[in-house]
């Protein structure tokens, strides 16, 4: 019997203390060296293989700081056409400008406008990456702080860390929200410590990147302080560094437009109740009441775990509500990640919501592929490593595995919403009623469950490196756009009260191509024939298309097509395969008119996007706008 239950409470100890942390990977142990290892694996391969263009832009726009353009930054980037408006405050672009220095001094990049280097991009990704990291770094230390203890810590942290919603923008697309959210983080951290003065000193900062941090600030202030002089004085405190920037630049008037002008801060109030004489915001309403809500809860001042709870749960509340009722970007998303996977370690079942995000990262791949065309889609592979694979083609009239057909499961309002209700139980289910009653009792029943972490964290891998790697195999045998002027068309057409209309397009390709198809956005004039036996109009026309060699006017291809005219859509035309050289001049003659000389169709004309190697030639003469054209082909 002795030995019985001596073998019993062996096996107790052995059961409670079988979770090892950092064992050399035997699938089941939680968070081995194989776990971290995959993260990096898996990290740096979408730190080389995406990029998003906004980081472009961002960064580029701080090499004016760096050339002494202090006084005059937002009117300079406009006017040197580096940035149509530069939406963020100068925190942003000085953090950048600081950071690309070494660029600057190496001589890789020297000024703001023109292209950067693939080394260049790599290190401005770099930066929103590394403050990402550090987010972990900083809940690493909260969970140490309220009783998590150092390995549970550390679970925190890689079960943030591999969040597929929270790495998608730094990581993946190369955003910068990560900025805000390690301040928010840091003034979390002491707000914990009970160290006021860093408390509202951090989120002052974090509010000069993203004002979303202003959202979170208030509830975490009201829900410890009830003093109302004191909450004055918190506030004060907390605009100072906001409106230090917005003084100096006051009488910028690029500024005022840029920043105070950027539509995506107007998201915000886009959902509510028309009452007909006046809108009403539902997100300030429901504002107004979690500020009460948090000014009327009462906590022990001792119990640092009932802080830790309340204080997570309002923080997500909050930024959910926000993400669940407005308009969204996907890197915005990571503001709510931090505070998701600590209500999580606080839920009584985590599991449901590890599958939670599962299921969110499908959904905003799904929706992102619809939404943001040629943005948030395989076209983040051409800023990449991939970038000479991936063919820049149009998701619309290109490759057929562009990601948003890939995945064409529905309409975006049913992912949208979809996405909107697991927010909402995030926010509802994560009360501190549905909590465990100690801040780190959940530990074990997330260890338990960690082939579900896993499998969140791979789910990045099959929701998204997956799909867009099959979306570039498939660009790698499929044409793509040589040349495309369709895009920006604005409604003027070539041929209109024209005899004989003939459109001549001027084309000097940059390398050697392979011309294989042209598109034509044309539309009807209306004059078509009346077939007699269907009484019904006929939407076929002929149209002819040559191509010459300026320089000794060699004709590379002459032919007439029978095409169909029915909307505003370019037109496909199949060409024999054509080799074009680089910096060669080529004309493209497209006839406009039947054999009596009256138009058929009316060609696009466009007048962005023209330059001397890509524009319209009437009686000779250089016009200042292309026609409608694209090019497609391969490179040779």
């Amino acid at each position: 019997m002795i030995n019985s239950d001596s073998d019993s409470s062996n096996k107790q100890i052995f059961s409670l203390s079988s979770f090892k942390f950092f064992k050399s990977g035997l699938v089941g142990k939680p968070l081995t060296v194989l776990d971290w290892a995959a993260f990096l694996l898996i990290a740096v391969f979408c730190m080389f293989a995406y990029c998003h263009q906004d980081i472009l832009n961002t960064a580029s726009s701080s090499f004016s700081y760096i050339t002494g353009h202090f006084t005059d930054f937002y009117q300079y980037n406009v006017e040197n056409n580096v940035e149509p408006m530069n939406n963020y405050m100068p925190s942003t672009y000085l953090l950048f400008a600081i950071w690309n220095l070494p660029l600057f001094l190496l001589g890789v990049k020297r000024v703001p406008w023109g292209g950067s280097p693939f080394i260049a991009v790599m290190w401005y990704k770099l930066l929103p990456i590394l403050f990402f990291l550090g987010c972990g770094y900083v809940l690493y230390k909260i969970g140490s702080l309220v009783g998590f203890g150092e390995k549970k810590s550390k679970v925190l942290t890689y079960v943030f860390l591999t969040s597929p919603v929270g790495l998608f923008g730094p990581i993946v697309m190369g955003q910068y929200d990560s900025f805000t959210v390690f301040f928010v983080l840091l003034g979390l951290y002491f707000y914990l410590k009970n160290d006021n003065f860093k408390f509202v000193l951090f989120f002052s900062i974090a509010i000069t990147f993203k004002y979303f941090a202003l959202l979170i600030f208030l509830p975490l202030l009201l829900l410890k302080e009830k003093n109302v002089v004191k909450i004055l004085k918190n506030c004060c405190f907390l605009m100072v560094p906001f409106l230090l920037e917005c003084l100096f630049y006051l009488k910028s008037p690029m500024f005022h437009k840029g920043v105070f002008g950027f539509a995506a801060k107007d998201n915000l109030f886009a959902a509510g109740f028309d009452l007909g004489f006046a809108k009403v915001s539902l997100f300030v309403v429901c504002w107004v009441v979690l500020l009460c809500w948090t000014y009327l809860t009462k906590l022990k001042s001792d119990d640092l775990g009932e802080l830790f709870k309340w204080a997570v749960f309002f923080a997500n509340f909050i930024i959910c509500f926000v993400f669940a009722t407005c308009i969204w970007h996907p890197q915005w998303l990571i503001l709510a990640v931090p505070f998701m996977v600590m209500g999580t370690f606080l839920s009584k079942n985590p599991k449901l919501f590890l599958l939670v995000d599962v299921a969110m990262f499908a959904l905003l791949v799904v929706f992102s592929a619809h939404s943001w065309l040629d943005g948030v889609d395989q076209h983040m592979l051409s800023k990449g490593i991939f970038k000479k694979l991936m063919s820049p083609v149009d998701v619309n009239y290109g490759i057929p595995f562009a990601l948003c057909n890939l995945l064409n499961f529905g309409r975006k309002s049913l992912f949208y919403s979809l996405i909107s209700g697991l927010f909402i139980a995030n926010l509802i289910f994560k009360h501190p009623k549905f909590c465990v009653e100690k801040v780190d009792c959940t530990f074990d029943k997330i260890v338990d469950n960690w082939a579900v972490v896993r499998g969140r964290f791979c789910s990045v891998a099959a929701f998204w490196i997956v799909p867009t790697m099959i979306c570039l195999i498939s660009s790698i045998f499929s044409p793509f756009f040589i040349l495309k002027n369709s895009n920006v068309f604005r409604g003027e057409v070539f041929g209109r009260g024209i005899k004989n209309a003939q459109a001549n397009q001027i084309f000097i390709p940059k390398e050697n191509y392979e011309i294989s198809e042209l598109q034509l956005l044309l539309t009807e004039t209306g004059d078509r024939p009346i077939e007699v036996d269907r009484n019904v109009r006929s939407n076929m026309v002929k149209l002819s298309i040559s191509m010459f060699r300026e320089a000794d006017g060699k004709n590379f291809f002459n032919k007439t097509y029978e095409v169909g005219v029915t909307e505003i859509r370019p037109v496909v035309f199949k060409v024999d395969k054509t080799i074009v050289e680089a910096g060669t001049r080529y004309k493209f003659c497209i006839n406009l008119a039947d054999e009596n000389g009256n138009t058929v169709a009316f060609l696009g004309k466009t007048y962005r996007g023209f330059d001397e190697n890509n524009h319209a030639v009437i009686d000779g003469h250089m016009q200042p706008f292309s026609y409608c054209v694209n090019i497609l082909g391969k490179r040779i």
